[in-house]
């Protein structure tokens, strides 16, 4: 189910298969799941996570 979603990839390894998280279509994923929930809480986390760009002083 994972692996059809695309949140998971496998590598064979004899006869063992290991699984990796898709980690951006999984924060993606979560993200709009989250938005859905509470969208307070995904502006007030883009707004103090985003740090506001250096000014550059002119000589």
């Amino acid at each position: 189910m994972l692996k059809a979603a695309g949140l998971v990839t496998e590598r064979r390894d004899g006869n063992r298969i290991l699984y990796t998280l898709a980690e951006d279509r999984l924060a993606a994923g979560v993200g709009r799941f989250l938005s859905a929930v509470c969208p307070e809480q995904i502006l007030l986390r883009h707004t103090t996570w985003r740090r506001p760009a250096p000014r550059s002083e002119k000589a």
